[in-house]
């Protein structure tokens, strides 16, 4: 599918959207503010080009919702394509992750910036669902994460829409910041398998201090959180390079042992998420503009 980006279609308009979208890709492929990316691209093409002032607002007249719209649309899109050519025809390895771009709009815009834990910076967070299996990697939904939403809220949403979209998950992988009784139980009301490393609490410490002395399994059940939202899952604990990794699931305990082994090299197809979000930082057209 197609994006464009509309452009003012009066008889005085100098652009068009070919322009327009010629320069967003040309800043995009080399990464270039569009104020300096403008100028030195007229510089060393000597072509008619916009200017980055002329670019910035006209992609600033286009309403958020627009291009919210826009970029549902182009993933729906390259889904139904992935889909025709059956890659999703079998449950995919999945994971999730956060990715926070920083803003400096002089006010908090419609509640989706969010502030730094100091509170001297804002930025806006996405969260997304990847399939991160090689061979079948591909974007499967994305959202706009609201300061005001919660990360078992987000994680639900992403896995519905996955489930709209006929794309069925195996495992979920996901990382510290997703380890949470609120979420766990969200996942397991959902009967959706996830792996998800655990933080080092005060009782998971107890209870990797526990295996050391043989004293509970490399594979138990544990329990945590407040007593009305109280988590049980399976905890898994092994020993790597003189370290132990302790990893929530709910995977049956006699699968989680049979593939206990496995478990880290499962959770490294999280790092395809990465991946994708380095390959984001590299493809962007940029703004000196607040």
């Amino acid at each position: 599918m197609c994006l464009f980006i509309p452009v003012s279609s009066r008889y005085n308009a100098v652009y068009d959207e070919h322009d327009l979208h010629g320069a967003l890709i040309e800043l995009s492929m080399s990464n270039m503010f569009a104020e300096s990316g403008m100028v030195k691209l007229l510089e060393e093409t000597g072509a008619r080009v916009p200017s980055g002032s002329w670019i910035r607002d006209t992609v600033e007249s286009v309403k958020p919702e627009t291009l919210f719209a826009m970029l549902d649309g182009a993933l729906e899109s390259t889904l139904d394509d992935l889909k025709s050519r059956h890659i999703f025809d079998m449950p995919v390895v999945a994971a999730i992750d956060k990715h926070k771009i920083p803003r400096y709009d002089a006010d908090i815009d419609h509640g989706f910036q969010i502030r730094s834990e100091r509170g001297t910076s804002t930025y806006e967070t996405y969260i997304t669902l990847q399939s991160v299996e090689e061979g079948r990697r591909a974007q499967i939904a994305c959202r706009h994460v609201s300061a005001f939403s919660t990360n078992a809220e987000e994680v639900v949403s992403l896995l519905i829409c996955s489930r709209l979209n006929g794309i069925d998950i195996s495992l979920l992988l996901m990382d510290r910041e997703f380890f949470s009784s609120e979420v766990i139980n969200a996942l397991k009301k959902n009967r959706q398998y996830f792996l998800v490393p655990c933080k080092l609490a005060s009782g998971i410490k107890r209870a990797i201090a526990e295996y050391e002395r043989h004293e509970r399994p490399a594979v138990s059940t544990y329990t945590m959180g407040p007593e009305e939202e109280r988590a049980t899952f399976t905890l898994v604990i092994l020993k790597r390079d003189e370290r132990y990794l302790a990893f929530a699931t709910n995977m049956p305990k006699e699968k989680a042992l049979w593939n206990i082994s496995t478990l880290p090299e499962e959770y490294r197809k999280r790092w395809g998420i990465e991946t994708g979000y380095n390959g984001i930082e590299q493809f962007r057209a940029r703004t000196t503009s607040k």
